[in-house]
């Protein structure tokens, strides 16, 4: 019987795809193993080197896990997206923020909205007032529009005061 196996490599790390037992493996971890051990609810796919999961409970708490298995962001988040460029946009208590791979948190778990970070910026909402941060937590664009889109090609829609318009980077009227 001929088995037909995947080798697939990526950076540093070997994805194995065993096309007949249909599992996936990253350096002798698995996410079915994870799934298996009973202890998840919820197992995602690995991202940036780390995979974010979901404890099983009244209460579950999302953390993240390295290839070894290893803790390595603690189970206390309602949620955590995947990690990307080594951050993650977390929400605890109906707040959002960021952390880094190694848990720490860069982006203060404060605001009412927070999205994921597009061309090193992420679009932050407090009290309804929209702005953005940088990857460090540094307030770049005031939280003073009614509104505020998605930078693309370097500017995003905005509306302030019933009136849209288009700004850069710094928060600044582009032409």
């Amino acid at each position: 019987m001929k088995r037909l196996i995947l080798l697939i490599t990526t950076g540093v790390f070997c994805t194995i795809i065993n096309a007949q037992e249909k599992t996936v493996s990253l350096e002798n971890q698995t996410v079915e193993t994870l799934i298996k051990s009973g202890n998840y609810s919820h197992v995602r796919d690995f991202s940036d080197g780390l995979v974010v999961v979901e404890t099983k409970g009244e209460k579950p708490k999302y953390g993240a896990l390295d290839h070894s298995g290893k803790q390595v962001i603690p189970f206390k988040y309602d949620d955590i997206s995947d990690f990307f460029e080594g951050i993650a946009r977390v929400e605890l208590h109906q707040k959002f923020g960021a952390i880094n791979k190694k848990g720490k948190v860069i982006v203060p778990i404060m605001y009412d909205s927070m999205s994921d970070f597009q061309e090193n910026m992420a679009i932050i909402s407090l009290n309804n007032k929209f702005g953005a941060t940088d990857r460090n937590g540094k307030i770049i664009i005031p939280l003073k529009y009614d509104t505020l889109g998605p930078f693309e090609n370097g500017t995003a829609k905005a509306l302030i005061n019933g009136k849209w318009i288009f700004i850069d980077p710094q928060g600044k009227i582009a032409e």
